[in-house]
């Protein structure tokens, strides 16, 4: 009887420390529309955006509420930041960058110019493209209200699937975004994602390569190579410190670094897309991808990255993951918004 009862009790301990862990709750934003991104100042105050359809969707309390905040057509953004409360940038595809000074409230177009860019919808699978060039940024980063930077690239539509003339495009801005410059010190590719340690240090990935810069944005080096025979986009970024340091990449790949970037580990753990990772601390972290080629989109690990397992395979596709004071958010497909407490 003694046997059973201690059987019980610790059956009972074991549930209710598993039930103590904190647990990914679902949040109801307005909208069933793809999520791409998402970012917040604080535990409370937090925006995200649909992908394609335009609408930017805000919280104030920490998302027990949601409300549509803006409505900017039906345009395919990839990265959004706020430097603070009232000023923030949305970027994306066809050459568009927004920036807002109450909050999100209203936007600015303060889109680079470019002769003959494209700016309608077209499809690219048709033998027959507008003639142009076609615009895309993907990265961004501003370090205040006046300075930041966009990047990626222009290319002309060719044929059926088809581009031509492909320029990568770095362009920083020192004026809120009313002028903008070309860098030509900046990396000749494809950037995806940027992250900053401080003013001066920060990272940025593009295919196959991860750059660090340690003065604004200026110039670049490249400090890793992904050797694979096929060309993957590196994704994800997420530094700890000036030491340790995280990717992610297309090729299903977790990459990281204990050395201030002078060399990296890697790991293959799943065959699906992997687009987002984040760290609490040097052990505990999470990945969100894509479910293209087999079950589970969220990772975890409590090693560092040596062994990871999936949370749950019911989720759809996870696009972004990002941290506030407290919380972790990721956003993904069919409006779905994830948050838990980082302990």
């Amino acid at each position: 009887m003694r046997k059973y009862l201690l059987f019980v009790l610790t059956c009972t301990l074991l549930m209710n420390i598993a039930s103590a862990q904190p647990q990914w709750q679902k949040q109801n934003p307005p909208t069933k529309d793809d999520l791409h991104d998402v970012y917040f100042l604080n535990d409370y105050m937090g925006w995200v955006y649909t992908y394609g359809t335009g609408q930017l969707i805000h919280t104030s309390n920490g998302g027990k509420t949601w409300q549509v905040q803006a409505q900017l057509d039906s345009l395919y953004f990839e990265q959004i930041q706020f430097v603070d409360k009232n000023h923030g940038w949305l970027c994306g595809e066809r050459g568009f960058v927004y920036k807002t000074k109450n909050g999100g409230k209203h936007w600015i177009d303060v889109s680079p110019a470019f002769k003959e860019r494209i700016i309608e919808s077209f499809s690219w699978s048709s033998k027959d493209k507008p003639k142009g060039w076609y615009v895309l940024f993907y990265a961004m980063h501003f370090f205040n209200t006046e300075k930041g930077f966009i990047a990626g690239g222009k290319f002309q539509p060719s044929g059926k699937n088809g581009t031509q003339n492909m320029q990568f495009l770095f362009l920083q801005t020192e004026n809120g975004g009313k002028s903008w410059i070309q860098n030509d010190q900046a990396p000749a590719t494809f950037l995806y994602n940027t992250f900053f340690l401080n003013p001066s240090l920060g990272y940025a990935s593009g295919d196959r390569y991860i750059y660090r810069t340690t003065d604004k944005g200026k110039t670049w080096i490249s400090v890793y190579e992904d050797e694979s025979p096929k060309k993957s986009q590196i994704r994800g970024l997420y530094f700890l410190n000036s030491q340790v340091g995280f990717a992610v990449s297309f090729s299903g790949k977790f990459i990281k670094t204990t050395d201030g970037a002078k060399t990296w580990t890697e790991l293959k753990i799943t065959e699906n897309q992997l687009r987002g990772v984040l760290f609490i601390n040097e052990n505990n972290g999470f990945i969100v991808g894509d479910s293209n080629k087999e079950k589970g989109v969220l990772h975890q690990t409590s090693d560092g990255g040596k062994t990871w397992q999936t949370v749950n395979e019911n989720y759809p596709d996870l696009h972004r993951i990002r941290p506030s004071d407290n919380k972790i958010w990721i956003v993904g497909k069919n409006g779905t918004v994830l948050v838990r407490n980082k302990n």
